[in-house]
């Protein structure tokens, strides 16, 4: 795992950190970024989204069986 310094000094000593937006621009993209310790949280937001589309899913079809007159 690197860091904010790390990748900072990286760039600057190959004279790219004003071309990819400078020490701001990076300490703005590693705001945006996801953590892991959060990998829990994300999961368990995740399966809920997927149950709560699953269930949507089922009620539809269940829907379309009740207007099916053919059986």
């Amino acid at each position: 795992m690197t860091d904010l310094v790390a990748v900072s000094t990286y760039l600057a000593d190959q004279k790219l950190l004003k071309k990819v937006g400078g020490q701001a621009k990076l300490s703005q993209l590693l705001n945006r970024t996801v953590s892991a310790v959060n990998i829990d949280r994300y999961t368990a937001l995740v399966l809920n989204k997927y149950q709560r589309r699953k269930i949507v899913h089922t009620a539809h079809e269940i829907a379309e069986l009740g207007y099916d007159t053919t059986t």
